[in-house]
């Protein structure tokens, strides 16, 4: 069975809570010769499609809608991205931010703790109970915390 980009809209958009960008450069990144996305195509970026782990990217706008991870005990984890931007508007458990540079990052609302590490000029907005960072360079932070943020071996925030 072959898969059109109106379908994945349909299902990864309004049934997942994906963006539509990330939406478009999986289908366009995965479509066959015949223009649709076939079995082969989806196994391919099958992994790509975990929405608890957002990882390995650059210059990608990523988007996880409400109720794409309000799972009980979500965690979600981004990594290792650059120059990407990432709107995590759903509810998670706690979130992991490790390696990032460059990138725009909206975290909210975390009902744990929130971790960012060894990022480098980064912009956050985050709502979560906990802020706590490691080894940041150059990073903004736009908060709304339960505690005040933990903050270790950063500099220039």
């Amino acid at each position: 069975s072959l898969l059109s980009l109106e379908e994945l809209q349909s299902y990864l958009g309004d049934y997942l809570g994906y963006g539509q960008l990330e939406i478009r450069e999986f289908f366009n990144e995965h479509k066959s010769e015949v223009g649709k996305v076939d079995l082969a195509g989806l196994q391919r970026g099958f992994a790509r499609l975990n929405p608890y782990l957002i990882g390995k990217r650059n210059g990608c706008t990523i988007w996880r809608k409400p109720g794409a991870v309000c799972a009980p005990g979500a965690q979600v984890n981004i990594e290792d991205l650059v120059d990407c931007k990432v709107y995590i508007c759903d509810k998670t458990e706690q979130t992991f931010v490790d390696e990032c540079s460059g990138c725009e990052v909206l975290i909210g609302p975390c009902e744990g703790a929130t971790f960012v590490r060894d990022c480098k000029n980064c912009t956050f907005w985050v709502a979560t109970r906990q802020l706590r960072t490691r080894g940041c360079t150059g990073c903004s932070f736009y908060l709304h915390s339960h505690t005040e943020p933990i903050i270790e071996g950063s500099k220039e925030l």
